[in-house]
């Protein structure tokens, strides 16, 4: 088993972009912590691998294949490997990212 606790006060945004920090690897997965100020935006981009975003604190919008979806804490969303995204925060917020790498392996930093 692998844990990590106090995930809201793991990262704080830095200026005028949101905070993130890789906060675990494990048997085929990444899990990576964004803190967004309310207003931050992460730009278009992409992702290796199949991803799912869990909304821990905050709101925030998150735009995928044509779709905007609003993501309030407790709500997830899977998109599939190199699907453009964008993630902007409505308010101060925490995201939770899982990369569904089946190369990464737990004790691997």
């Amino acid at each position: 088993m692998t844990d990590h606790h106090g995930l809201i006060d793991a990262v704080a945004p830095r200026g005028a972009r949101p905070g993130v920090k890789r906060i675990m690897v494990a048997d085929g997965a990444r899990v990576i912590v964004f803190r967004f100020a309310a207003g931050q935006i992460l730009a278009e981009h992409k992702a290796a691998f199949p991803i799912l975003v869990q909304s821990i604190d905050g709101h925030i919008e998150f735009t995928a294949d044509g779709r905007t979806v609003d993501l309030h804490p407790g709500d997830v969303a899977h998109l599939s490997a190199r699907l453009l995204h964008e993630v902007r925060a409505v308010t101060d917020a925490t995201l939770l990212l899982t990369m569904l790498d089946p190369a990464a392996a737990t004790g691997e930093e």
